[in-house]
């Protein structure tokens, strides 16, 4: 009669034992929870699987658009961060990314369009950094009391927000023709 005693007795000894047995029974709760309700991120369209089973040429349309098809917004910023630095370093011979804070031309001036390539190149590198976090294997939505598709949509604003501003600079920036 004593050994089954002995047992439980262990049993609940090493349960609420406050060093390791706590930690291990919130790491195996958290580890349930997560689970339960595991985070739906990487849900990209692998290559082999695309509706149209075509790779895409080097041509910057083509790759942008299998880029979209395969909802990896991560490649569609880079690529359109590469075209604002491109026309950044025509225009002012520095790329968007490295453009003074303080302007000291001749003039002393800096030109307007400056603040706004900043300000666009720092929020496209902000949206690219989220959209990588969302194309990885796991995401975990840190902001979990939105409903996931409100952050969806809300994703899909900020990028789009970030690809027309840069669409306008890139314009305002080529030489017309």
């Amino acid at each position: 009669m004593t050994e089954p005693n002995g047992i439980v007795a262990f049993v609940v000894a090493f349960l609420t034992e406050p060093t390791f047995s706590i930690p291990l029974l919130l790491a195996a709760w958290a580890l349930v929870a997560w689970v339960a309700w595991r985070p739906s991120g990487g849900n990209a369209i692998p290559p082999k699987f695309r509706p149209t089973h075509e790779e895409p040429s080097g041509e910057m349309v083509s790759a942008m658009y299998h880029a979209v098809l395969d909802r990896s917004y991560s490649r569609v910023l880079g690529v359109a961060a590469e075209e604002l630095d491109r026309a950044t370093v025509r225009v002012y011979g520095r790329s968007a990314f490295h453009l003074p804070w303080r302007w000291y031309p001749f003039n002393g001036a800096p030109p307007a369009a400056v603040p706004r390539i900043r300000r666009t190149a720092r929020q496209l590198l902000h949206e690219h950094a989220r959209a990588l976090e969302r194309e990885g294997r796991f995401f975990i939505r840190w902001r979990f009391w939105v409903r996931p598709e409100e952050d969806e949509r809300r994703f899909y604003a900020r990028v789009d927000a970030a690809l027309g501003r840069t669409r306008a600079l890139v314009n305002e920036l080529e030489p017309s023709a």
